[in-house]
């Protein structure tokens, strides 16, 4: 038997013991290599910030996780779209799902789940603390995973809003060091807004100033997430 012979005797088997392709959801084009290009227009359509974008996009985000069923970010955004659309249930269905179908997943999976429950603190006046605290342990696990500005000021909020005042502060300035520290400078609004959140207690030390701006917020009004956070109840 020729060598070609052989080679094409290989690829016939192995044609006839592969299993059938999970057949392509509608937008999935045939030849498609990689799931980025859909996930990041689905992202762009998940955050646009009305409600019409929000149910498209959740709708590509869906599609999508029928075709990749093991990409994780897809499922991350996919919870955060719902718990955009306020669809909690489905949210925390998703979320719990991950954390048991992964042994290790990324910050956002716990980060999801501390917006989840800080949504249903504030779902209700006065705020829930119980929820306050779950999503306080989430913003603690995403910190231990991810050490950035972003779970870490969570973390100080959400003390803050419980009414642990010395260690909102002490974690406060904890998170003007990690801006500080940064190489390069973290630069966009958020970091400038987390750099207004610790000023909102009354013990903290006052933010230093912003590299990037002169010390005045990036885009002229005040940070958004500040007022949420000075007018949480220490109760």
């Amino acid at each position: 038997m020729t060598a070609a012979a052989i080679v094409a005797a290989g690829v016939s088997a192995r044609r006839l013991i592969r299993p059938p392709a999970t057949p392509p959801t509608p937008t999935r084009a045939p030849g498609e290599t990689s799931y980025r290009p859909r996930f990041l227009l689905a992202r762009g359509l998940a955050r646009g910030g009305d409600a019409a974008r929000l149910a498209d996009g959740l709708r590509l985000l869906q599609n999508l996780r029928a075709d990749y069923p093991h990409a994780l970010e897809i499922e991350e955004e996919l919870a955060l779209g719902y718990i955009e659309r306020a669809d909690f249930p489905a949210a925390e269905e998703l979320l719990h799902q991950i954390e048991a179908r992964y042994r290790h997943t990324t910050a956002e999976t716990p980060a999801r789940l501390g917006a989840l429950w800080k949504k249903r603190a504030a779902a209700v006046a006065p705020a829930d603390r119980v929820a306050l605290r779950r999503a306080l342990d989430c913003y603690r696990r995403a910190e231990a995973i991810r050490g950035d500005h972003f779970p870490a000021i969570n973390v100080a909020s959400l003390q803050y809003l419980l009414g642990e005042r010395a260690a909102a502060v002490e974690q406060a300035e904890r998170v003007l060091g990690l801006l500080d520290a940064a190489d390069p400078p973290p630069d966009g609004f958020w970091p400038h807004a987390t750099r207004g959140k610790p000023s909102c207690s009354p013990a903290a030390t006052r933010p230093k100033p912003c590299r990037a701006t002169g010390g005045r917020s990036p885009t002229g009004v005040a940070p958004r997430g500040t007022a949420r956070v000075c007018g949480g109840s220490s109760n």
